[in-house]
């Protein structure tokens, strides 16, 4: 089966993007500028194309092991986390996306210092949301005194504050 789409749907994908399926019910694409994330949502609730890489994360629940990955994305070149997809891909959705987004901010805002460069949306079709964050300007980005660098699908310890502190220290005296 092969589909072609010639209009750009709610999130404005781009127009002419072909979709075609196997008999494995895997979808092959065929594709310049478009997120796996809508490919997915187009062809409804089959088996996703999803995967977690550098640069995505997804989450099913919010808690606080998604901000280690905020600090992450901030100290480097940016990511995504989608909230309401379970670890394999698979869109579950979340019961009060708005209430979640509420709290998402304050957990940012009230977690990660200096504050980051974020974005949030409404992925109301699916019940789940979109955290983008952006590569920031003042690093180093602490979750909890401590600098995270995200390393392919995971997050790990970079620095706490004092080693960056001593590392700050070092260069201004060579100067």
């Amino acid at each position: 089966m092969t589909l072609s789409v010639d209009t750009p749907d709610t999130d404005g994908i781009l127009n002419g993007s072909k979709y075609s399926e196997n008999q494995s019910h895997f979808f092959t694409i065929d594709f310049l500028s478009i997120s796996v994330y809508n490919i997915s949502s187009k062809i409804g609730k089959r088996e996703t194309c999803m995967r977690e890489t550098r640069t995505t994360e997804f989450k099913e629940t919010i808690t606080n092991t998604f901000l280690k990955t905020v600090s992450a994305f901030s100290n480097y070149d940016g990511g995504e986390i989608f909230f309401g997809i379970d670890d394999n891909g698979n869109i579950k959705g979340l019961s009060d996306v708005k209430q979640a987004c509420l709290d998402i901010e304050n957990k940012i805002n009230d977690s990660i210092t200096p504050q980051p460069d974020y974005t949030l949306e409404l992925q109301n079709n699916d019940r789940t949301i979109k955290l983008t964050v952006k590569g920031g300007i003042q690093k180093p980005y602490l979750y909890k005194s401590k600098a995270y660098k995200r390393n392919d699908t995971s997050n790990r310890l970079e620095q706490t504050e004092k080693e960056i502190s001593e590392t700050k220290k070092q260069l201004s005296e060579q100067k």
